[in-house]
């Protein structure tokens, strides 16, 4: 099998390839592995991208989809307030300082952020132990 989109924020198309026959469309989201996460309103819901079968969902998310783990089970949401690490089974918030924040990816219980300083296209990678979720801590090598 083989899935594709024509750009990153469209619906993934899985195609089998012994038959060149699509076999079934997912929403647009993010993937890791065999797994794609898509944004609903407020609702985050996982997808097996083997089967088309939407395998779980959670509710009341606030902010944008902004990474997935590497397999699949959590994902990251952003917004002006902070950014929520969320799973089907627990939501984790931690609240950012003031400025311009990305997600850059989740790694086990890494969370990489990047600050953008003023308008200069400056920039800092932060890491933010999850586990731990007390503060955001500067990073200054990975």
């Amino acid at each position: 099998m083989l899935g594709y989109r024509l750009q990153a924020d469209k619906p993934v198309t899985i195609v089998d390839l012994r038959t060149g026959e699509a076999r079934f469309t997912l929403p647009g989201g993010l993937t890791a592995g065999n797994v794609l996460v898509h944004q609903n309103g407020t609702q985050l819901q996982w997808y097996d991208m083997t089967t088309g079968e939407q395998t779980a969902t959670a509710d009341g998310v606030d902010g944008d989809l902004g990474a997935v783990s590497q397999d699949g089970s959590r994902a990251v949401t952003i917004n002006l307030r902070g950014v929520w690490v969320v799973s089907p089974e627990s939501t984790r918030f931690v609240a950012l300082p003031a400025g311009r924040w990305e997600v850059d990816a989740l790694s086990g219980d890494n969370l990489f952020l990047i600050r953008y300083l003023g308008n200069s296209g400056s920039y800092q990678i932060r890491l933010l132990h999850v586990a731990s979720i007390n503060r955001v801590k500067d990073q200054t090598t990975l």
